[in-house]
């Protein structure tokens, strides 16, 4: 899948006359969602990742991107950065994902936090599906939804089902992540009541933190759309890096439930 920048966006988010007489509000008023991506060394498929957030539906959100790269994404996230005020690039030393999780989460501004991979594509109509969910349904905390996932050695996906009911969702969460991570929008004061990310949770700190969320408000996935597709699709040439992490994320998310059993 590709995607392309509107030239509409590169005038639009220029220009703060014109931003705010089009979307309602001016590039210094905090927006209703804050884009998180951490970015390391995603070169080959980081401007599909970025534009597909670019190019969403509803299109009040800042989009703050951590990058400790060392290729050319700094290069490429500075491009996107002048033409789309929405867009903060935040450079840092590489100090691994839970960290950048965490300083992108405090520094977000919008009450609702949606997560992004930087070998992702998020398809138009997420953010919009999620935010019109979450506004509708305050009990839920934590949002994911179904994804696309492309089939290893093949140049081609399939849609995976996800819970949607809280119940389903939460036996689920016993066994595994029945959420995942690079599809979620969720409440940025649910995140601080949590704690954040947890440093001593590599590979599953996804799960160790809907752990700690379950205490307190309901998680659940978004199903299908009517077209059947889910609202996230990864990049094809990124699939490979994620199997990387398979036996690490099977064998802690069993530390995972043992102990967070014992937080109170």
């Amino acid at each position: 899948m590709t995607t392309s920048l509107r030239h509409d966006d590169i005038i639009d988010f220029q220009d703060p006359v014109i931003c705010k007489e089009r979307y309602g509000s001016d590039i210094k008023t905090p927006r209703p969602v804050s884009v998180i991506m951490p970015v390391y060394n995603a070169a080959p498929y980081l401007s599909e990742a970025v534009e597909s957030i670019l190019n969403q539906t509803f299109r009040d959100f800042e989009f703050i991107i951590n990058d400790g790269s060392t290729d050319a994404s700094l290069d490429i996230l500075e491009h996107y950065s002048h033409i789309d005020r929405r867009i903060t690039v935040h450079h840092q030393e590489n100090k691994g994902l839970i960290h950048a999780l965490n300083r992108a989460s405090r520094l977000a501004q919008g009450p609702l936090l949606a997560r992004m991979d930087a070998d992702d594509i998020s398809l138009p109509t997420r953010l919009e599906r999620q935010v019109a969910f979450l506004e509708n349904h305050p009990e839920v905390g934590v949002l994911g939804s179904w994804h696309e996932s492309f089939i290893q050695d093949k140049e081609e996906s399939t849609l995976v089902p996800l819970p949607t009911q809280p119940l389903s969702t939460a036996w689920r969460l016993l066994f595994g992540t029945p959420v995942p991570h690079p599809t979620v929008i969720l409440r940025k004061e649910l995140l601080e009541k949590s704690g954040y990310y947890r440093e001593t949770a590599p590979f599953i700190e996804d799960r160790d933190l809907w752990l700690r969320v379950s205490k307190i408000m309901v998680s659940l996935n978004l199903s299908s759309t009517g077209t059947g597709e889910g609202l996230m699709v990864p990049c094809p040439s990124a699939s490979s890096v994620r199997a990387r992490y398979s036996s690490e994320q099977c064998t802690l998310n069993n530390c995972a439930t043992r102990s967070t059993s014992l937080v109170k």
